[in-house]
């Protein structure tokens, strides 16, 4: 849980059963270990990180410490910063016009 790699994908318009546009992922850099969430919206990667944060706390009973994402503008959001440094959590994001 030192570093954890995340972003948000658009399937395309492409819909899956339950009607999910969306997915989230989470991948700890350290046990390739692989998170995947879907969603309706990117409006609530907010609480799908909150509820990431919880189960894995809890089960590997570890802290997130950073948290690594694209230029996306999904985690600048201010509810996303204020809970990344209520928990202390370092918020870094990929250098421009990098993959």
């Amino acid at each position: 849980m030192e570093l954890i790699y995340s972003d948000i994908y658009d399937s395309n318009n492409v819909l899956t059963y339950s009607g999910k546009r969306y997915f989230i992922t989470y991948i700890d850099d350290f046990s390739i270990y692989f998170y995947i969430y879907l969603t309706n919206s990117k409006s609530e990667l907010f609480y799908k990180f909150k509820f990431f944060k919880a189960e894995v706390e809890n089960q590997l009973e570890r802290k997130i410490k950073n948290l690594w994402s694209d230029r996306g503008g999904e985690y600048s959001l201010n509810e996303m910063n204020y809970i990344l440094e209520l928990h202390g959590i370092i918020h870094q994001i990929t250098p421009s016009y990098s993959p």
